[in-house]
């Protein structure tokens, strides 16, 4: 498994997590255990999944630059 997959897993995970916890927390403080957790888990993994494809995009862009430098220092 590449190091770059496993960054993709965590932003998931990450999300998933933090949706939980903000359902565990809204959901006790309004006692509405049931609406909650389902929402919050959903906005956790829509941002994880968000969080993903940014770090997709990062990756990209720098392998980009990357080759541009590359094929720069060929050319000198």
């Amino acid at each position: 498994m590449k190091k770059e997959d496993n960054n993709d897993d965590n932003s998931f995970s990450i999300g998933l997590c933090l949706g939980v916890a903000m359902g565990s927390c809204i959901g006790s403080a309004t006692g509405n255990m049931g609406l909650w957790m389902p929402v919050c888990i959903s906005l956790g993994v829509v941002f994880g999944f968000i969080f993903q494809n940014k770090n997709d995009d990062n990756e990209e862009d720098n392998n980009a630059e990357d080759d541009e430098k590359k094929q720069e220092n060929k050319d000198e």
